[in-house]
């Protein structure tokens, strides 16, 4: 394991585990919309909470999300890229625009586009039910997975008339570029479940029945707390750390042979 990848393994590890503590020990709130101070050292949040609480479940929310996508992706783009590498004529050319569309189509105006048919209008913001914004944001996504998985596996790399070595070994390495392909693409739709969501949230567009560092952003919009910086400056920078860890688990998957 290289030192990359490592390093992207004990941000995210240490991310989710202060998140998953302190979303479980709650901490004693105050006065709504303090600043930063030795009792409250992130704040407090626009209903008194205290920030460190209303960050480390942001946090763990956005996680889940990520994992969700990354997940969703794989499973929906792993399937598809093998059918369509098996298959040959004009059923592949047919199948394998698909992808290939989701693939040059900008994901930002595509998602939002399609959460237009599921949110309902609550003021300033598009309320979407979680689950909803996490299938958009996997739809729009699983193209890029599917289509390197059929360029891997093709009937031409092989040949079956006899059991060989050479068969074994083609069988081998694609097996392997089957699997590093695949881990980098949930990596890499982790990121996706992240940084799709955070800006769909910028736009105006998420769940607040669900708080995410995206919706604590999203309270930006409420008239009179701009002030408070500490409610837009702090998630941001839990938010990039996050990222951090990802685009180096990604690149340290990238380079680990």
């Amino acid at each position: 394991m290289n030192k990359t990848l490592l390093m992207g393994l004990l941000i995210t590890s240490i991310s989710l585990a202060v998140s998953s503590l302190f979303s479980i020990v709650n901490l004693p709130g105050g006065k709504p919309l303090s600043p930063p101070t030795l009792q409250y050292p992130l704040g407090t949040y626009i209903n008194g909470s205290n920030m460190i609480n209303q960050n480390a479940l942001a946090l763990l929310n956005t996680i889940l999300v990520a994992l969700s996508v990354g997940a969703l992706e794989v499973f929906i783009g792993l399937p598809y890229g093998i059918v369509v590498g098996a298959l040959r004529g004009k059923p592949k050319h047919a199948l394998v625009r698909i992808p290939d569309a989701l693939t040059i189509i900008p994901r930002g105006p595509l998602a939002l586009s399609l959460a237009l048919f599921f949110g309902v209008p609550k003021g300033f913001v598009l309320a979407t039910p979680i689950i909803f914004s996490i299938l958009i944001i996997s739809f729009t996504g699983w193209g890029s997975l599917a289509r390197q998985i059929g360029e891997i596996v093709t009937p031409s790399q092989y040949s079956f008339p006899q059991f060989s070595e050479t068969f074994i070994e083609k069988f081998r390495v694609s097996l392997y570029k089957i699997r590093k392909t695949t881990t980098i693409s949930f990596l890499n739709g982790m990121v996706d479940g992240a940084s799709v969501y955070t800006l769909m949230g910028v736009l105006g567009v998420g769940d607040p029945r669900f708080p995410t560092l995206t919706t604590i952003l999203v309270t930006g919009r409420l008239d009179g707390i701009l002030y408070a910086w500490w409610i837009f400056l702090i998630p941001s920078i839990f938010r990039a750390i996050f990222l951090i860890g990802l685009y180096l688990m990604v690149s340290g998957a990238q380079r680990n042979d």
